[in-house]
């Protein structure tokens, strides 16, 4: 079939998943395929695009540009590790422009929502990572790869994100200082409406204002 020069191919998992079909026709995007694992070898579509297994992928859609929209960073490591071991690529859905400076960069991958987002200077994004909007993340910010923020979340200047990292709804991470950067550890989750205020250790679950550790 022909392929148009903007396309992209998005890979889902079995669980919740970023709906970025309006965003990425905003964008000039055009969605040829949707991969499913779990999809049988018969005739299937979503909204018109077909729906196709991933062996179906590798024989004839491998050539475009994948996204990954398992909003888990546990699934969305292992698609996009399935994907880049079967010889796939990946198209980054950044932002520029507004209130995101033209310093920020976001690794191969990565996803960010079409909504109010700030990020200044100096800010880095490692691969896949998923930014659902609105956001704010503040300057000289590096965040690692398949970290998941979602909406109305807050990161102030000089924080570290590691990798596996979950932001979630409306929390706020906030004293990071050029002299001491605040760090987030690996496979941390900041829950829904929690405020960090120093270092949180690998695979920590921070609830509550202060932030407070539940589990590691």
């Amino acid at each position: 079939m022909p392929i148009p020069p903007q396309a992209v191919v998005l890979h889902r998992s079995a669980r919740r998943n970023v709906d970025i079909d309006g965003f990425a026709a905003a964008r000039g995007l055009a969605i040829v395929a949707y991969v499913d694992a779990g999809c049988v070898e018969q005739p299937t579509a979503f909204g018109g695009v077909p729906v196709v297994s991933f062996a179906a992928w590798c024989k004839g859609l491998r050539e475009i540009p994948s996204i990954v929209t398992a909003v888990d960073p546990a699934e969305r490591r292992a698609l996009a590790e399935r994907i880049a071991a079967a010889g796939g690529a990946f198209a980054t859905l950044g932002r520029s422009g507004g209130a995101v400076s033209p310093t920020v960069r976001f690794g191969a991958g990565t996803l960010v929502g079409d909504g109010p987002l700030s990020i200044n200077r100096s800010t880095t994004f490692g691969r896949h990572v998923l930014i659902a909007t609105p956001a704010s993340v503040g300057h000289d910010c590096a965040v690692g790869d398949f970290v998941t923020i979602h909406p109305s979340a807050a990161i102030s200047g000089y924080v570290t994100i590691e990798d596996d990292v979950v932001i979630g709804v409306g929390a706020v991470i906030v004293n990071g200082l050029s002299s001491k950067t605040l760090r987030v550890g690996r496979g941390a989750r900041i829950e829904t409406g929690a405020v960090v205020t120093k270092s949180v250790p690998a695979g920590a679950i921070i609830v509550g204002n202060p932030g407070r550790p539940v589990r590691s």
